[in-house]
């Protein structure tokens, strides 16, 4: 049975900056070379993100979030307006798909495990909100969640 560890944060929201990211996710484990591996290619991915100039909100998941020691990864749904994607200039397009599309290249790279979503309703951010918002014990438990906003529109 797949062992579950307490959440980082309460349920909720919690806005945190790139900055931050030593101070939660790091700090409460002393020296951790897999924290702190993750944490620096987390830092390159949202610089990649960052660099293409249009206003993104990302939500942090999975164990990377919780007391375990050594996650696998870091994941995270990167919520994006439409009209935003349709205005790149070709070049960062294809960046765009290749840093939210390819799943499995973002992984190896970046040891990120990315979805992405357009908020097209309240519903879809809801189902994403019951997705991250809770624990996988058999009866789940509230979490919160760790919110970056990039390049404000």
């Amino acid at each position: 049975m797949k062992q579950i560890y307490p959440p980082l944060l309460a349920a909720g929201f919690q806005e945190i900056g790139p900055w931050q990211l030593d101070q939660q996710f790091l700090e409460p484990f002393g020296e951790n070379e897999r924290r702190l591996h993750l944490i620096n290619r987390l830092r390159v991915y949202l610089n990649d993100l960052i660099n293409l100039g249009i206003p993104l909100e990302i939500w942090l998941d999975g164990s990377f979030v919780t007391r375990k020691p050594e996650p696998d990864d870091v994941d995270m749904v990167v919520w994006v307006q439409a009209s935003d994607i349709d205005q790149l200039p070709a070049a960062h397009k294809l960046k765009f798909r290749l840093l939210l599309m390819d799943r499995d290249r973002v992984r190896s790279l970046y040891d990120v495990d990315v979805y992405w979503a357009i908020p097209t309703s309240d519903h879809e951010r809801e189902k994403w909100q019951c997705m991250f918002g809770f624990d996988q014990s058999p009866v789940p438990k509230p979490k919160g969640i760790f919110k970056l906003t990039l390049n404000h529109a």
